[in-house]
């Protein structure tokens, strides 16, 4: 094997997908998105004409998402057949040329994207119009049952998986964790379950 001439060819196609990664660079440093594109990348280097994305954009930043869109074009252009599954309406509508919507498995809808907006696709997917499923109701919260304090999780080769993170919880209350694939959710409530050794910080249940 040409170790040069294959980190060549590696480089080429990365430029040509926007990323400026060095192809020595062990996957597990990248980012999440960088590591989808590095998918298409492999893809492309077999020359396929066929390529099946399934939630693209679920672990992207907006600026990624953006660059995906672009790779898509561009791969259209070239003649590649693109299945782009989302749930995502408006991706679907900004890249799609035909859709088909399934519910229960079975197709509820199908046509060309020229004409096809949300409300269409909403329809096609439940069976109904959209409207709203629920009332929010007020309520007061109780006194605090859960409680993190500055917890810390090294990463592998310096920084942070979880970054000193601190927040409390009080009866009646849903706390929600948000954010991007490889941002450190899972990892923290691995730290709540005493996961991993290396994890620092204090936890407190109804005070104690």
């Amino acid at each position: 094997i040409d170790r040069g001439q294959v980190a060549e060819r590696t480089r080429a196609l990365l430029a040509r997908l926007e990323q400026d990664i060095d192809p020595a660079t062990p996957l597990g440093f990248l980012r999440i998105g960088q590591q989808q594109v590095i998918e298409i990348a492999k893809a492309l280097a077999e020359d396929a004409k066929i390529l099946i994305l399934d939630e693209p954009t679920s672990a992207l930043s907006v600026q990624e998402v953006e660059v995906l869109f672009r790779i898509i074009d561009d791969l259209k252009a070239q003649g590649v057949g693109i299945v782009y599954i989302s749930h995502r309406l408006e991706e679907l509508i900004r890249v799609g040329d035909y859709i088909t919507v399934l519910r229960d498995g079975k197709v509820t809808g199908s046509r060309s994207m020229e004409g096809v907006d949300i409300p269409w696709i909403v329809q096609a997917m439940i069976g109904g119009k959209s409207k709203d499923f629920s009332e929010s109701l007020g309520h007061a919260f109780g006194e605090e049952v859960f409680r993190a304090e500055d917890i810390t999780l090294p990463k592998m080769g310096g920084g942070y998986t979880v970054d000193h993170v601190s927040f409390a919880v009080r009866k009646g209350e849903i706390l929600g964790l948000y954010g991007l694939m490889g941002a450190g959710r899972s990892e923290f409530l691995e730290c709540v379950m005493a996961q991993h050794p290396a994890a620092t910080g204090r936890f407190f249940i109804e005070g104690r």
